[in-house]
């Protein structure tokens, strides 16, 4: 797997929101709390971006959510709830992420 950093992602998203100015959501499953920092600091569409707001699962680093000693069963609710919110979605977009490989 190739880390790809987060900037790259934004002309993907812009290009998307481009298509579906009035609707259009990015939903953001991610384990990094830094990548959500990152969004939310430099990229000027972060309001049309959603994700679990409640995530106890995140990591600063490249440390796995279920290493974090976070109980078993809750980070495995929060992963579900990522697969099943992504299943959703019409075009997915991802990067150094097991779960979406899987």
């Amino acid at each position: 797997r190739n880390y790809i950093k987060t900037r790259k992602f934004l002309p993907y998203v812009q290009d998307f929101l481009q298509v579906y100015p009035e609707n259009g959501l990015v939903y953001l499953a991610t384990d990094s709390s830094k990548v959500w920092s990152e969004i939310q600091q430099s990229w000027p569409i972060s309001d049309r971006i959603i994700r679990q707001s409640f995530v106890q699962g995140t990591s600063p680093n490249r440390t796995a959510a279920f290493e974090l000693g976070i109980s078993p069963h809750r980070t495995n609710i929060e992963a579900l709830t990522d697969i099943r919110a992504l299943s959703k979605c019409h075009f997915l977009l991802h990067g150094w992420s097991a779960m979406t490989e899987a």
